[in-house]
């Protein structure tokens, strides 16, 4: 089987959203830097302090270029820029922006981004990070994303990598067909192979593998397709002991995602318990500052796994208005959800429950 070039999730390539969405802004990779763009049919961006996107540099020009709208669609037009207008790794004119896709005015590297697209980005920094430090990671998995490239978590224990597959499939091109986790075990034969290809109809696997079947040929087949017929995810604990199916290049192929450990995050514990406890039980959570000191000292020696079970105690407990009534809607005991919260240093009365 003949090898696949190999890519890098920065590769200028044109990004495959679910479905087209007016782009709504522009943030500079690798930063939290946003430039939302005003309601108005041509929209200015240079160096000048009256055009209505303004980046200061000694590269871009006064007017570097105009971004005119068409219905819901945009189009970029240099501006007869000194350096030039870059879009998707190409020196252009003219060109249609994207949701996704890459400007380079200058030398600042600037991102397009739709309401979609942001919401999918916020959902990968409370695993990947919120702090400009973590950026550039966060800007690649969001390129991959829209990828099809196979994927490998790299996390301590507990990091659970597979929700974070979850949180990139729903989002991407492929998040309306079904997402799988399986083990290596559960693919051990050729028969239960084409059984969990059948299952996922196009959609994408998670494979916690720490060795991969001995006959996987079929596997291989159907991932290493220009199109893959499904789409794969795995973890490991480190680059070194990722494991991947025999087959030349696909090694090379993955594209690897590492999750830092929560101790290297400890100033965004807060940040990270209100942003899960939104998505887990719909509230609007404000927690005290004595309250985030003790989730930021602690050590986190089970991760995510470890938070999200902590976040879940105290989201439900503040929705319904105490710690019982969270433990009879999430179907465990009262000492239990207590205890989860005394072993991080929580007294519940500090959260108020």
């Amino acid at each position: 089987m003949s090898e696949r070039k190999t890519k890098t999730a920065s590769d200028n390539e044109r990004p495959r959203w679910p479905r087209p969405a007016p782009v709504v802004g522009l943030r500079e990779a690798g930063t939290n830097r946003e430039y939302r763009l005003p309601a108005v049919a041509t929209i200015s961006l240079g160096a000048a302090a009256d055009c209505d996107v303004t980046i200061a540099s000694p590269l871009i020009s006064g007017v570097h270029c105009l971004l005119e709208r068409d219905g819901e669609a945009l189009r970029l037009r240099d501006h007869g820029s000194k350096n030039g207008t870059y879009l998707d790794g190409r020196k252009r004119s003219s060109g249609d922006v994207l949701d996704g896709s890459l400007l380079v005015v200058g030398t600042t590297p600037l991102f397009a981004f739709s309401e979609h697209s942001a919401v999918a980005r916020r959902r990968l920094q409370r695993w990947l990070g919120f702090a400009d430090t973590w950026q550039v990671a966060v800007d690649n998995a969001l390129r991959l994303v829209t990828s099809d490239r196979p994927v490998i978590f790299v996390g301590p224990k507990g990091s659970e990598p597979h929700r974070l597959a979850r949180v990139m499939h729903e989002a991407g091109p492929r998040g309306s067909y079904p997402f799988l986790r399986v083990t290596a075990a559960q693919l051990e034969t050729l028969a239960a192979q084409e059984q969990t290809l059948e299952q996922a109809q196009g959609g994408a696997i998670y494979v916690g593998a720490s060795k991969w079947p001995d006959d996987n040929a079929l596997l291989v087949e159907r991932l290493t397709r220009p199109t893959p017929l499904v789409r794969l995810y795995s973890g490991a604990k480190s680059r070194g002991s990722a494991t991947y199916p025999r087959s030349p290049g696909f090694a090379l192929d993955c594209a690897v995602v590492t999750i830092p450990p929560l101790v290297q995050r400890s100033g965004e514990i807060g940040l990270i318990v209100s942003e899960f406890a939104a998505e887990i039980a719909s509230v609007d959570l404000n927690l005290a500052a004595e309250a985030v000191a003790v989730l930021a000292r602690y050590a986190w020696p089970h991760e995510i796994s470890e938070l999200l079970e902590v976040t879940e105690a105290i989201a439900w407990a503040a929705k319904l208005g105490s710690l019982r009534k969270a433990a009879r809607h999430l179907g465990k005991t009262h000492p239990t959800l207590s205890n989860a919260l005394k072993r991080v240093g929580l007294d519940p009365k500090q959260v108020g429950l």
